[in-house]
């Protein structure tokens, strides 16, 4: 998406219409860009049993008729997603027609039969028609396993009544956070938009399901040579052990690009991944290591050994502070979810890190029963499956649940 031209600040949200809403004026007045985007506290982790795909199907019928496509929007394990990028001066019309597509979609049978034929070519063109639960290389069985979207079987069984019944139940006032970027006016936008919000339904924020138990431990991955894949998975974490995961990433990939191929040349771009599964998630660090495959995983121990160790962990991650900094200042979908539930900003959280709570909380984040990575194997196709559906795997659900997040 094109950088909107007007000052990001960590969203502030004040209640109107019953909806937190946080405005942004564009310091260019009508001449600016502006976006419109709502959060709903609701994604797959929230579905039935019987409803797998409902969340994701009913981000498309409200995108329907306003002839939205899927950049548009986007499903997650515990949010949907919606957004507008328009001149500044149609803000506020672009938020009261999104709005109030979201307070009343169409879903009647023909509105919910055409739809579905859209997400099943969707599924299909994403290579997940057949994944619903499956046998996660890293969270196994698990709810945190499942992909937005479900399965084309799942998906030919839900009814205008299933879609009913989701909507009913999390597009609710205390579940949806409204953000406005590049406003002309805050206080007149607040005015205009109170009414259509107040329609919503009534309601508390959506509670987000949780895995009870520990991780399993230690998982090892198969890869090709030349590859190395390193990382740590969690089931839960709080804002804080979210942001420290996020932030660690960050810095891997720092510490990668100086010394791995600035001052070594061992590899050409060295890449950290974040993926966040509402509760649970990972971190991975990808390196394609030209044969030096045991110089690198020396090199990741070490790295991991001096956060660990240093005294001074802060000063350790201070490059990586100012880059997640200004990623949190766009993310709309991380701040909307915290005033939803209660949480602390996300920006705030990040501020308050110091060298004290940093040396406690670091320790239990990178232990051996979280980590996973990868491991040399034999020369067989068995290997080279296993190590494509993997690749698969990670890359389909990067793109699928968080496209256009990511890079916000």
């Amino acid at each position: 998406m094109p950088v909107l031209p007007l000052l990001l600040l960590a969203a502030t949200f004040e209640p109107t219409g019953g909806v937190a809403l946080s405005c942004q004026e564009n310091l260019r007045g009508k001449t600016g860009r502006a976006r419109v985007e709502v959060v709903v506290g609701a994604g797959t982790l929230h579905e039935g049993e019987t409803e797998r795909g409902v969340a994701h199907l009913l981000e498309h019928l409200v995108l329907r008729p306003l002839g939205f496509d899927d950049g548009n929007g986007a499903t997650g394990w515990d949010y949907t997603q919606y957004h507008r990028d328009v001149r500044a001066e149609l803000l506020v019309s672009a938020a009261r027609e999104l709005l109030q597509q979201l307070r009343a979609p169409a879903l009647s049978a023909e509105d919910v039969r055409l739809e579905k034929r859209i997400v099943l070519r969707e599924l299909e063109d994403r290579g997940t028609s057949h994944v619903e639960i499956h046998d996660d290389p890293i969270f196994g069985s698990s709810a945190l396993a499942r992909y937005p979207g479900g399965s084309a079987a799942s998906v030919r069984d839900l009814d205008p009544d299933a879609v009913a019944r989701f909507h009913s139940g999390h597009y609710v006032r205390g579940n949806i956070a409204v953000l406005l970027r590049g406003a002309v006016d805050c206080a007149a936008a607040r005015q205009e938009l109170a009414p259509i919000l107040s329609q919503f339904g009534n309601g508390p924020a959506s509670e987000v399901p949780r895995i009870d138990s520990h991780e399993p431990g230690q998982v090892t991955l198969p890869s090709a040579p030349g590859t190395f894949v390193a990382g740590f998975y969690w089931y839960n974490a709080d804002v804080q052990q979210e942001l420290l995961y996020r932030l660690v990433a960050k810095h891997l990939e720092q510490q990668a690009l100086d010394e791995l191929r600035k001052k070594r040349g061992l590899t050409y771009s060295p890449q950290a991944k974040f993926l966040r599964r509402g509760p649970g998630g990972q971190i991975m660090l990808q390196v394609q290591t030209s044969g030096e495959d045991t110089e690198v995983q020396q090199w990741y121990d070490a790295a991991l050994q001096a956060l660990l160790t240093t005294s001074e962990p802060h000063k350790a991650l201070s490059s990586a502070i100012p880059e997640l900094r200004d990623a949190l200042e766009n993310d709309g979908v991380r701040a909307g979810l915290a005033k939803i539930r209660g949480e602390a900003s996300p920006s705030k959280v990040l501020e308050a890190f110091n060298d004290t709570n940093l040396r406690t909380a670091l320790p239990p984040l990178l232990s051996s029963r979280r980590a996973f990575g990868s491991a040399v194997p034999q020369s067989n196709v068995g290997s080279l499956l296993i190590l494509g559906l993997f690749g698969l795997l990670v890359l389909g659900a990067l793109f699928y649940a968080y496209r256009g997040f990511l890079g916000r």
